[in-house]
């Protein structure tokens, strides 16, 4: 039986489109308060050093914002490729040779459990020599929602915390603004400071598969596109990559492209009314298929579907060709 990995990604996301009506031109991509935040960032990062630009390593391109591009610039910057344990080690090592291939310096961290962080502020001193002595090394945590800023920051907190008592990490002022800015220490050889800024998301995703990975990985809610679209799309691409452990999870015979087969297995697992083909609209049927979209979610987000990279890096090598 042909599953949805052997036809054409624009093919299938034209269908899950069009099956589900997605506006998706008028889905809002940018609320007001990611467009106060990206001022924010403007106007603090004159006084910054370093930029490190956080991504989710399942997602490391389609998590790069081109609007933080242009706004940084030439100011130095880390990417920083977060939730590598949720991420294919094969093709992060590749992204990562793609990204370097760039010009870009990049780390690989898994915040959630504090791993490698404190390879951030190797790096950090590395890129921005001592010259800072006095004033110390600022630097500024931006990226997309929900990559895992506030986790790296927290665990490079955590890092300052094994300094001296009376060097641990406290706020102090940003060189050259009079108002106090939430820097904390996280290191004192070099001085070290790290400044956080609100998530920002692209003001446009003209490519309906970048804001479908990214609601996926969950930079933005569910409720924008809907659990059933996404968990329609991560069926395609656990079939596209041939992650077949779900029909392990919830005893398939074999894999499927029927997203109802899969939620009825579902539901059969975690309990609930399975939809029945005399009586589909039933309301208990749609709730219980709705919350077996959302626990596929869960356990994709949790990594036990698969370590993927849900980027084609195929495609982001070719593009870079031409």
């Amino acid at each position: 039986r042909r599953v949805h990995g052997e036809e054409s990604s624009e093919f299938h996301l034209c269908r899950i489109m069009s099956a589900f009506g997605i506006p998706w031109d008028k889905v809002s991509w940018f609320p007001g308060h990611m467009a106060k935040g990206l001022l924010q960032i403007k106007n603090t990062l004159k006084s910054i050093h370093l930029v490190l630009e956080v991504r989710d390593a399942r997602i490391p391109f389609s998590s790069g914002n081109p609007v933080l591009e242009e706004v940084i610039g030439e100011k130095r910057r880390l990417i920083v490729l977060n939730k590598t344990d949720l991420a294919h080690p094969n093709m992060t090592k590749r992204a990562v040779s793609i990204l370097e291939g760039q010009g870009h310096r990049v780390v690989l961290t898994n915040a959630a459990d504090g791993k490698h962080v404190q390879r951030i502020v190797h790096h950090a001193a590395d890129l921005v020599k001592t010259r800072f002595q006095t004033t110390g090394i600022w630097m500024m945590v931006c990226g997309v929602p929900n990559v895992g800023k506030s986790s790296i920051i927290n665990a490079l907190r955590r890092h300052a915390g094994t300094l001296p008592k009376k060097e641990a990490a406290k706020v102090g002022p940003l060189p050259g603004v009079t108002r106090a800015v939430s820097g904390f220490k996280v290191s004192t050889s070099p001085v070290m400071f790290v400044v956080d800024t609100p998530g920002v998301m692209v003001p446009d995703v003209v490519d309906p598969e970048v804001g479908l990975k990214l609601a996926l990985t969950g930079a933005v809610k569910d409720s924008v596109v809907g659990e059933e679209v996404l968990a329609q799309y991560l069926l395609h691409i656990l079939n596209a990559r041939k992650a077949y452990t779900y029909t392990s999870l919830f005893a398939l015979n074999e894999p499927t492209d029927d997203l109802f087969q899969l939620t009825d297995a579902v539901t059969g697992k975690i309990g609930g009314k399975s939809r029945t083909e005399d009586d589909l609209s039933d309301e208990s049927s749609n709730q219980a298929r709705e919350r077996a979209c959302r626990y596929l979610l869960k356990l994709y987000r949790e990594g036990a579907l698969g370590t993927l990279c849900l980027d084609d890096l195929n495609v982001v090598t070719d593009n870079l060709k031409t």
